[in-house]
Formats: C-alpha cells, sequence, structure tokens
C-alpha cells in the first residue's frame, strides 16, 4: 500500500472516531432527543428586562460600562443605571445588570452571560447617568453597540466599538480616544486637551471642537470642522475634508482626495502629502502664505498672485513651485505623486 492511501486511511478513521465521540457526547447531554433537543434549545425564549440600580460613586476614579449588542447611553443625572429590552434564551437569569466596584473602580455591564447555548441574542439599551463633574475616567466598550455620550465633564475618556455608532456632544476632558472597527464615529460641541479618533472602514465626523484632533481611517471618510487647535489626519483610501482650523494642518493620504477650506484670513500652517488624489485648498482672498508645490503626475491651477523670483502666471503646469502670496506668511506644503492640486480663493 503507498504512503498516500495509508495517510488517507488514518485520516479517515480519526474523523470517524472523532464523529462517534461526538454523537456519544450529545446523546449523553440532551438525553434521547440527540440532535433535536440541541438544536431546538438554540431556539429559546424571549424575555423582558426592566432593572435598575442607584450608583455609589464615593472613591470612584474610573468607571467602565460595557454593552455587547444594543446601545450605551452614558448622560447627566442623578447616580443610576438601568438596562431595558430583550433578551432571547433558554436559560434566562435573575439579573443582567450587573454592577462592580473593585477599589476604585466601578463596572457596569449587561452581563449577557454567553456561555454556549444561553443567551442567544438581545436587544438591550444600557443607560448610566453621572453627574455633570463627575471627574473620573470613563471607557465605554462594545462589540455591535451603538454608544451615545452627553453632557459630561470628565478625566480621560475612551470608547471603543466594533460595528456600533459612536456619538459624543456636549463633553469635556483631558484625553478622549474613540476607535471604531467598521462602525461610525460623530464627536460635536465638546472639547478636550487632545481627541485622537480612528476607524478601520468607517466614518469619522468630527466638528465644533476645542482642543488638539488626530483622526485616522484606514478606507473611510474622514470630515473635521470648526476646531480650535491643530489638526492631524491620516487615510489610506478614503476622502479627507479638513475646514476651519485655527492651528496648523497636516494630512497624508496614500489613495484618495483631500479639500482645505478656511475661510479666515489668519491660518497656520498646511502640509498635505498624498501618494494618488487631488489636493483642494481653499483660503481667505488676504491669508497670507508661503507656497510650496510638488506634484510629479498632475497640474497645479491657482487663482492667486504668487511671487515665484518675481512674478507667475496664474495656471502653472510642472513638477516644483515655491513662492509666496500677499507677501507671504504660514507655510503651506502641498504635494501629490499622481493627481492635481489646486490652491483657489474661498468665496466669501
Amino acid at each position: 500500500m503507498s504512503t498516500t492511501k495509508i495517510i488517507v486511511l488514518i485520516v479517515s478513521c480519526v474523523l470517524l472516531v472523532c464523529l462517534i465521540c461526538a454523537g456519544i457526547i450529545i446523546g449523553t447531554s440532551f438525553g434521547k432527543g440527540g440532535f433535536g433537543v440541541l438544536f431546538g434549545s438554540l431556539q429559546g425564549e424571549s424575555f423582558n428586562i426592566n432593572e435598575s440600580t442607584v450608583l455609589d460613586l464615593n472613591g470612584i476614579d474610573s468607571i467602565n460600562v460595557h454593552c455587547v449588542a444594543g446601545k450605551i447611553i452614558v448622560a447627566e443625572g442623578d447616580p443610576h443605571a438601568s438596562l431595558t429590552g430583550s433578551v432571547l434564551s433558554n436559560t434566562p437569569k435573575d439579573n443582567y445588570l450587573a454592577v462592580e466596584k473593585s477599589g476604585s473602580t466601578l463596572t457596569v455591564k449587561f452581563d449577557s452571560n454567553v456561555v454556549f447555548p444561553q443567551t442567544i441574542n438581545s436587544n438591550v439599551t444600557l443607560s448610566v447617568s453621572l453627574p455633570k463633574s463627575v471627574l473620573a475616567n470613563l471607557n465605554v466598550s462594545g462589540a455591535s453597540a451603538d454608544a451615545e455620550i452627553t453632557s459630561i465633564d470628565l478625566k480621560d475618556m475612551r470608547v471603543d466599538t466594533a460595528s456600533g455608532v459612536t456619538t459624543i456632544s456636549n463633553c469635556t476632558g483631558d484625553n478622549l480616544h474613540i476607535y471604531a472597527t467598521s462602525g461610525k464615529i460623530a464627536l460635536s460641541d465638546s472639547q478636550f486637551e487632545r481627541v485622537d479618533a480612528g476607524s478601520t472602514s468607517g466614518i469619522v465626523n468630527i466638528q465644533n471642537v476645542i482642543g488638539n484632533v488626530s483622526a485616522n481611517c484606514t478606507s473611510g471618510n474622514t470630515t473635521v470642522q470648526d476646531i480650535t487647535g491643530s489638526v492631524t489626519a491620516g487615510s489610506t483610501s478614503g476622502v479627507i475634508r479638513i475646514s476651519d482650523v485655527t492651528g496648523d494642518i497636516s494630512i497624508t493620504n496614500t489613495s484618495g482626495g483631500v479639500s482645505v477650506s478656511q475661510k479666515h484670513e489668519e491660518i497656520g500652517n498646511i502640509h498635505v502629502a498624498l501618494i494618488s488624489g487631488t489636493i483642494d485648498v481653499r483660503l481667505h482672498p488676504d491669508a497670507a502664505f508661503d507656497l510650496d508645490v510638488n506634484t510629479t503626475s498632475g497640474g497645479f491651477k491657482t487663482d492667486y498672485d504668487v511671487t515665484v523670483s518675481g512674478s507667475m502666471s496664474k495656471k502653472i503646469v510642472g513638477e516644483d513651485l515655491s513662492g509666496k502670496v500677499n507677501g507671504g506668511g504660514a507655510k503651506v506644503d502641498l504635494s501629490t505623486v499622481s493627481g492635481s492640486i489646486r490652491v483657489s480663493k474661498i468665496n466669501e
């Protein structure tokens, strides 16, 4: 007998033994019903949930809020937590709302008890009310849960989701970290010393924020506007739109367009570097800046008068250009390997 036939025979025997053992385990665990009982148990029964509790925040420095699926709401109010909705399960529990205190850390979570095949599915809302000036670290996490956080003054905030929508508004704190694998991030009307937002294949939308902002998407679109501070943005294959930033702007993108719009006369430094994509920069007509343009394959257009060793035409096709606009000032450095560059006066 050949070596190949021997190997096939051994593998077949092993598989046969595994199937026999699986049948014995199922028969022992589920009785005469066997597979019928097993898959019948997966259907489960729907149970309504309406639980609540008062939160003790004495000595608490860090608050963790976790819900696998459904919705998470954190808002201003008396210290309180509630869990409402429904659970599809074959083994219901007395309590699904879990509150645990360990040292200076308080954890509030939906205890789904996902030990196969107990809790099968759920549609719940986990609500946590905190005093406006709670001044603690807040960590919110969920797999496919949406997260809505409003009107809270914190130390540091961290929100991590896989595919849910994260909405944060009217919050203040030191540092804010938001990450979503394929979900949407929306931050507005807030103030943090630093904001770090990122998504793999979702959308990032940040507006009216005081603080330095860093926004990065792998393959999603990024929009950042009305920022009192600096902005750093990056993407691999998405569109980046930045507007009305008081500080410096730095953008990198591998494949995708970039749009920068600054309606105020005073601007910070602007740096944009692309591999493949167009760059569209619109500035105040009286903005003063030093312009440096580099495009390997593409054209450059502007309706500004740019002084390049004396003068220049208003349309240039070339690889390199350096000059001053309105006497010079902030550095505007724009480069793309494959794509066009346009610098124009914004409509007042």
